[in-house]
C-alpha cells in the first residue's frame, strides 16, 4: 500500500541526510532496531513503520520482476522509439500528418490482412516464429529509419518515396511492438502493468534526446535502438521463469474483480470498445481545429515527457498498491478527464494551442500502453492464438484514430466554425463516456445479479473471447483457487504453492499442474512436498477434504 504522506519515509531520510536510525537501539515486534524518535517522526508524517515495510516489499518485487523483463521491456520501448522517431519527428508536435496517421492507414492494411489470415487458418504462432518475426520486423524497421536519415541529409527523393518509408517503418516497428506484448503473454497483472506502462516511460525518456537533433541525427539515432533489439530478442530467450512470473491464473485480476468467468467476457468486450471510443476522441483532438499538426515548444515538450513518464509511474505504483485490480471506471474516468481537460486548455489558450496538445499527446500515450495491457487481459481470457489479439488491440486504437484523423481536415473545410467543432468534440466525448460507465455498469449488475449468459454477442465472438471449455476451465480453477488462499493463509502458503494446491485440488497430475504453471514436473513436487509439512496433510484426498470442510 502506498503511504500517503508527503514523500519522507526512513529510507529516505538515510538517504538524505547520512544519519541511519537504524543504529539506535529500541527493539520493534520483528526484532530490528528503530529509534522512538524515528517511530514518532514517521507517524507524525503518516507514515508507520509497517506501511514502509510495505513500500519496500513493493519496490522489492517490481524491481525483482524489472530485473526478469528487462530485455522485453527495452525492446519494447525501442521499437516503439522508431515508430515515434520516423513517423511524428519525435513528438516535436503534436503527430505527424499525412507521415503520421497516414502511414498508419497504409500499415492497418497489412494488419486487416494478417488478422483475416490468423483467423481464417486459426494459426497457432510458435515462440521460434514470433522470435523471427521479431527480428525481421526489427531489421526492416531500422533499415526504412537509415533510409530516411539518408534522404534527410542528402536532401533526396521525393514526399511519395519518404511517405512510403514512414509506412514501411510504422507497419515493421507496430509489428515489432506487437511481438514483444506477445514474448510477455503469459505473465500475470502486475507484470503486464510493469512491461507496457514501464515501457512506455522508458521510451519516452530514450526519444526525448533526440529533439536535441538533427532530422538525420535523429532517424540515425532510432535504426541504431532499432537494430539493438536483434540483441535483445536473444538475451529474451535467456531470461529464467519469464511465464510463470505473477502467474495467478485467476483471470479477474486484469480488469476488476468478479465473481464469474462470463463477467470478464463482457467487460473486455467494453473495453475493447471504449478503447475504439476514445482513440476517435484523441483523432479529433490531436489535431484541433483544422486537422493540422500543433508545433511544441521546448517547454510543452519537456512538459509532455514528465507528466507522461509520471502518468506512468502513477499507474505503475497503483497496479502494485494492491491485490485487488483497479475498476474499469476509475481507468474510463480518468481518461474523461483528459480529454475535457485538453478541450479547456484549448478554449483558455485559442492562441496558444500547444497545451491542450500536449494534454491530448499524454492521453494518446496512455492509451497505446494501456491498449496492450488489455491485449494480455484478452490473450489471459480468449482462446485464439495470443497474436490474434495483438493485432485485433491495435487495429481498434489506431485504425479509428487514424482515420478520424485524416476525416478531421475534409470536415473543417466543411463546417469552418472552430466553436462548433469544439462543442462536437465535447458531445461525443461526454457521450462515449456515459455509454462506457452504463455499459460497465449493466455487467457488474449482471454479475451481482447472477443473470444467466444469454445469447452470444457478435463483438464476443469476433474478439476470440467465446466461452470454451478452457474458460470454463479458469472459472472452476478460479473457484477452488479462493477456496485455497483460506488454507495458504492458515498456513502461510505462497503464491505459487496455492496456485499448486488449487489445480491438485482439482485432479491434475503433477505433470499437468508443471504444464499449467510453466514449471518442471520436479519442480511440482517440492512444492507438494513444501505443502504437506506446512500443513500437515499428506495427501491429495486429505487436502481435498481439508477445503470442503474449512473453506468457504
Amino acid at each position: 500500500m502506498v503511504a500517503r504522506c508527503s514523500g519522507f519515509s526512513v529510507t529516505s531520510l538515510r538517504q538524505f541526510s547520512g544519519w541511519d536510525p537504524a543504529r539506535l537501539v529500541a527493539p520493534s515486534k520483528r526484532g530490528h532496531a528503530v529509534s522512538p524518535a524515528v517511530l514518532g517522526f514517521t507517524r507524525a508524517r503518516g507514515v508507520s513503520v509497517s506501511e514502509e515495510g510495505k513500500i519496500n516489499a513493493t519496490l522489492s518485487e517490481m524491481g525483482r520482476y524489472a530485473a526478469a523483463i528487462w530485455p522485453m521491456l527495452v525492446g519494447l520501448s525501442f521499437s516503439r522509439m522508431g515508430v515515434i522517431v520516423g513517423g511524428y519527428g519525435s513528438y516535436q508536435s503534436s503527430d505527424g500528418g499525412l507521415f503520421g496517421d497516414g502511414a498508419v492507414l497504409v500499415a492497418g492494411a497489412a494488419m486487416v490482412a494478417l488478422i483475416v489470415i490468423v483467423a481464417k487458418r486459426d494459426i497457432q504462432l510458435s515462440d521460434r516464429e514470433v522470435c523471427l518475426l521479431l527480428c525481421v520486423c526489427a531489421s526492416v524497421e531500422s533499415g526504412a529509419l537509415a533510409s530516411l536519415s539518408v534522404c534527410s541529409v542528402r536532401v533526396i527523393g521525393s514526399q511519395q518515396i519518404r511517405f512510403l518509408l514512414c509506412s514501411l517503418n510504422c507497419a515493421a516497428g507496430s509489428l515489432a511492438m506487437l511481438c514483444w506484448v506477445w514474448r510477455i503473454r503469459s505473465a500475470g497483472p502486475k507484470v503486464s502493468i510493469l512491461f507496457t506502462f514501464g515501457a512506455l516511460a522508458l521510451s519516452e525518456l530514450v526519444i526525448f534526446p533526440c529533439v536535441f537533433l538533427s532530422p538525420a541525427g535523429g532517424y540515425a539515432a532510432a535504426a541504431c535502438a532499432s537494430l539493438f533489439q536483434l540483441g535483445l530478442v536473444r538475451k529474451s530467450k535467456e531470461q529464467p521463469d519469464v511465464p510463470t512470473l505473477d502467474r495467478a491464473l485467476n483471470r479477474n485480476e486484469y480488469l476488476g474483480s468478479m465473481r464469474k468467468g462470463s463477467s470478464l467476457l463482457r467487460i473486455s468486450v467494453v473495453s475493447g470498445v471504449g478503447l475504439g471510443l476514445m482513440a476517435i476522441v484523441v483523432g479529433l483532438l490531436r489535431g484541433f481545429p483544422d486537422g493540422s499538426s500543433i508545433v511544441f515548444s521546448r517547454s510543452a515538450r519537456i512538459g509532455y515527457m514528465l507528466l507522461c513518464v509520471a502518468a506512468c509511474v502513477v499507474v505503475i505504483l497503483r497496479g502494485f498498491s494492491s491485490r485487488k485490480r483497479r475498476s474499469s471506471v476509475e481507468i474510463w474516468i480518468a481518461v474523461e478527464a483528459m480529454a475535457f481537460l485538453s478541450l479547456l486548455l484549448y478554449a483558455a489558450f485559442p492562441d496558444d494551442l500547444q497545451w491542450g496538445a500536449m494534454v491530448v499527446t499524454v492521453l494518446n500515450a496512455i492509451l497505446v500502453a494501456y491498449g496492450q495491457y488489455l491485449m494480455l487481459a484478452f490473450m489471459d481470457s480468449g482462446w485464439r492464438d495470443p497474436f490474434y489479439y495483438c493485432l485485433g488491440g491495435w487495429l481498434v486504437f489506431f485504425l479509428p484514430r487514424a482515420l478520424t484523423r485524416m476525416l478531421q481536415m475534409v470536415t473543417f473545410g466543411i463546417m469552418g466554425n472552430i466553436q462548433l467543432m469544439m462543442v462536437s468534440i465535447a458531445l461525443f466525448v461526454a457521450a462515449s463516456g456515459q455509454v462506457m460507465t452504463l455499459m460497465i455498469m449493466r455487467t457488474y449488475k449482471l454479475d451481482l445479479d447472477d443473470s444467466p449468459e444469454g445469447k452470444r454477442v457478435v463483438l464476443q465472438g469476433l474478439m476470440g473471447l467465446e466461452v470454451s471449455p478452457n474458460n470454463l476451465f479458469e472459472v472452476r480453477f478460479a473457484a477452488m483457487r479462493e477456496n485455497a488462499q483460506e488454507l495458504g493463509r492458515r498456513f502461510n502458503l505462497s503464491d505459487r504453492e496455492i496456485d499448486v494446491v488449487a489445480l491438485y485440488a482439482l485432479g491434475f497430475t503433477q505433470k499437468r499442474v508443471g504444464e499449467q504453471l510453466f514449471i518442471s514436473p520436479a519442480t511440482v513436487h517440492e512444492y507438494v512436498k513444501r505443502i504437506y509439512t506446512k500443513t500437515d496433510l499428506h495427501s491429495r484426498q486429505e487436502i481435498i477434504d481439508y477445503l470442503k470442510e474449512h473453506a468457504s
